[in-house]
Parts: structure tokens; C-alpha cells; sequence
């Protein structure tokens, strides 16, 4: 047997048995809360695909767990949380997973947070993603490929973390996504950050990321870098200013050719006036007005 498939919740004494079974590569299961495991264990030796829902958002157990894991080369990992995690407890989740797995080998990440907690609005600051735990992230799993998290309040971020991003997983980034239910902060990345993820990331594809767009950074003295991947633009809660559409819609062109679809969650209206001027959706008009 070399995968196990348990849609309902599965218990320790089955977890432990299929841990110790040498060929078992993939595991989609659901984590109980409340669950510990003795240090010291030596499980999970060839997993390559791990997909959790840890209930009531317990990360410990999930840190527990992967405490007895046996350095496997793990390509994937989806972790969804129902509820709440305390944040605090990301930075040692990444930290246990550093130690217990084959960091080289990790090329797809992806941590969903749901959070229904009353007054969770009110203190955005208690729930918001450090910048430092991306960027322990990225340093301890260098040959990502595809990263989507997604948290109840937004991230704490600015441009030299989206630079130092860019610049460490470079070539290999196609799906680079934060996805957030609110944002309640305001974030301090701006339209430069993308331009220095089309510098260095020429393989991205999928781009979702919220940023300040209420200003537009001066051209640079040489010519920009152009990124190819990029035809659809996420850009969450990103705020515009008010008659800068066609600033922006330059910039983001300049960087990104072939942007043709951008899609929001405010400012509509706004970022509608960007797509509608980028130079590729103005060519398509003109060939069908011209057929």
C-alpha cells in the first residue's frame, strides 16, 4: 500500500500504523484536535504528498505529528485549519517541518486558515501574517514552486520581504498566491514588489497579492523587465487612487505583457479602468472592430 485515503477523522492507533509502513507516499486524512505523539519516532520514511484538515485549528498536534516523521522527501503539503491557529505557533510549525522532512524536495505549500471567531475584525493586529514567517518559509524550503496560504486578517508585508521572495525562489515560482478574508491593515508593499517579482520569477504564472497601488514608482532608468507568465493579475483588496487607471495600467504592462484579466475585491469599478486600458485588451478590441 503505498497511499491512504481516510475521509472521516482517523485515530492515533491508525496513524501510527500506517506511519510505520516503509512505502506509504501519500496521506489525505483528517487530524483530530487534542492528539500527542512520543518524540522519537521514526514514521512516514517515503511520504511525498500529505493533505490535513486539523480540526479546531490545533496546531500542536499537527507539531506533534510531524515531530515522528523520518526525513521523508515530501513534495506536497495542504494543510487546512478550521478554525483559528494561533500565530505564534506558525513560526515552530515551519521550524518542526524544517527538522523533520527533506527541505529540498518541498516544491508545493499550501496553508488554509478559516476563522469564524467573533471580534476576530476587531483585533486584525493579534491575527495578521508576519512578514518574518514568510520569510522563514521561504528560506527553509528554497525550491518551492507553488505557494498559496491564506489567513482571516492579511499580511504584514512590504517590498524588500516580496524582493527577498523573488530573489530566493526565482526560476522555479509559477503559483505565488496570499490570499486573504479581510484586510484590515494596511499594507506597506506597493506596485514595486512586482516589479521585482517579474525580475526574477520569468516562470510565474499565477499571482494573487494584495499591495498599495495609491501611488505608481517612477520609471527605472533602464529598460523594465518584461515577465511573460502572468495573463491574469489577483489583486485582493488593493486600493487605487482615484484618476491614476491609466498610470497603473502602464506600469503594469510595462512589467507584464500579456496581463490581459485583473480581478478584485474593492474598487471594482477602478481596476476595471485599468484592465480596460491595458495594451493588450485595446489590440484584441481593435482586431475585432477591424473583422
Amino acid at each position: 500500500m503505498n497511499r491512504a485515503y481516510v475521509s472521516n477523522e482517523i485515530d492515533k492507533s491508525t496513524l501510527v500504523h500506517l506511519g510505520r509502513r516503509s512505502t506509504l507516499e501519500k496521506l489525505h486524512t483528517k487530524l483530530p484536535a487534542g492528539m500527542s505523539f512520543a518524540k522519537g519516532k521514526k514514521m512516514f520514511p517515503a511520504l511525498v504528498e500529505c493533505l490535513l484538515e486539523i480540526e479546531r485549528g490545533d496546531i500542536l498536534s499537527f507539531i506533534s505529528f510531524v515531530q515522528t516523521w523520518n526525513q521523508p522527501p515530501l513534495e506536497t503539503l495542504c494543510l487546512t485549519f478550521l478554525d483559528q491557529v494561533p500565530k505564534d505557533h506558525i513560526e515552530e510549525c515551519y521550524r518542526t517541518l524544517a527538522t523533520h522532512i527533506d527541505t529540498g524536495c518541498l516544491d508545493e505549500f499550501k496553508l488554509d486558515i478559516f476563522s469564524q471567531a467573533p471580534g476576530i475584525a476587531s483585533r486584525a493586529h493579534a491575527f495578521i501574517y508576519p512578514s518574518t514567517y514568510l520569510r522563514l518559509l521561504f528560506t527553509s524550503f528554497p525550491n518551492l514552486r507553488i505557494v498559496l496560504l491564506r489567513v482571516p486578517i492579511g499580511y504584514d508585508l512590504d517590498d524588500g520581504v516580496v524582493l527577498d521572495l523573488a530573489r530566493a525562489l526565482g526560476a522555479q515560482l509559477e503559483e505565488f498566491s496570499l490570499v486573504t478574508d479581510d484586510q484590515r491593515v494596511k499594507p506597506k508593499n506597493t506596485l514595486g514588489g512586482l516589479r521585482a517579482l517579474a525580475k526574477y520569477c520569468p516562470y510565474l504564472e499565477k499571482l494573487v497579492i494584495t499591495f498599495d497601488a495609491s501611488s505608481v514608482p517612477e520609471e527605472e532608468a533602464q529598460a523594465p523587465t518584461r515577465q511573460f507568465g502572468i495573463a491574469e493579475l489577483d489583486v485582493g483588496f488593493s486600493e487605487i487612487a482615484a484618476h491614476s487607471s491609466a498610470a497603473v495600467a502602464r506600469f503594469l504592462s510595462s512589467h507584464f505583457p500579456c496581463l490581459e484579466h485583473i480581478k478584485a475585491l474593492v474598487q471594482t469599478r477602478r481596476w476595471k479602468q485599468v484592465q480596460d486600458r491595458l495594451p493588450i485588451r485595446q489590440v484584441r478590441r481593435s482586431a475585432r472592430k477591424g473583422a
